[in-house]
């Protein structure tokens, strides 16, 4: 707080001097340390316009990285965008292409999102798990955009280690693609192979038995449905408040109770 009453006593009285961008500079700092995020932005944002050197390096790398922890898509791709074109930092430039692929494909930019994690899979600094991040952002990008074939090409790869978080969302959109077909033996398949593996990722293991209590229902298996259903209320606990399962579960049993009502009334 002291550092901002400072500074910007600085810049009213100099506010063309040569130092206003270095002020301007630590008053964006400053504001980060008290949290005050988008403060913070419209400060790194001056220094950006007009400082120079590796101040601005620096403010374009915190100013993308708060744009992306704030959601503000289109600012943290722009951010990432202009740090890949100007850093010096090789770690800076890596770390911007991986930002333009993350913002690009949470911003629903799906062609941008593709071609960003084209090149963060051929990077050589890309790990095995930044590769793995980088063909699921393509794959879901593919589906976003009616690219089904690319798209599934891609998931099956993942799906071969449910271990993460990736590959176990990849085997359930297989699981979930062969329901949408009416292949319902398949779906009963691949889910008993995915528990099976062993997973951790509850989850998505749990989205994948609701889907094979549905394929019951087609089937008209409406007891094996509702013991597939009720196994699941019984044996997940959410991870969280966003966590979806037990809801879903219960308008399913609630739906099923009335199939199974009605077919006992005929």
């Amino acid at each position: 707080q002291k550092a901002l009453v400072s500074l910007q006593k600085y810049l009213d009285k100099y506010p063309t001097g040569k130092n206003a961008f270095k002020a301007d500079f630590y008053i964006a700092e400053s504001y980060r340390s008290l949290g005050q995020m988008e403060k913070a932005c419209d400060s790194y944002k001056k220094v950006i316009a007009e400082g120079e050197g590796s101040f601005v390096e620096i403010s374009m790398l915190n100013f993308s990285k708060i744009s992306y922890d704030l959601e503000n898509w289109k600012d943290a791709y722009g951010g990432y965008t202009s740090l890949y074109e100007n850093a010096v930092l090789e770690n800076n430039k890596y770390t911007a292409l991986v930002g333009m692929m993350r913002s690009a494909y949470k911003g629903h930019e799906w062609n941008e999102a593709v071609k960003n994690a084209d090149r963060v899979m051929f990077d050589s600094r890309a790990d095995a798990a930044m590769k793995q991040e980088a063909e699921y952002v393509k794959a879901k990008s593919y589906l976003a955009t009616s690219r089904r074939d690319e798209a599934f090409a891609i998931l099956e790869k993942l799906s071969e280690d449910v271990s993460g978080e990736y590959g176990a969302e990849a085997a359930y959109l297989l699981i979930l693609d062969s329901y949408d077909k009416g292949e319902f033996e398949e779906v009963e398949n691949k889910v008993y192979a995915f528990s099976d593996a062993g997973s951790p990722q509850v989850y998505w293991l749990a989205k994948s038995f609701i889907v094979l209590g549905d394929s019951f229902v087609e089937r008209d298996e409406l007891a094996q449905a509702k013991a597939t259903f009720e196994s699941v209320r019984d044996g997940y606990t959410p991870s969280g408040a966003d966590d979806d399962v037990q809801d879903n579960v219960r308008v399913r049993l609630a739906k099923l109770e009335e199939m199974i009502a009605e077919k006992n009334n005929q």
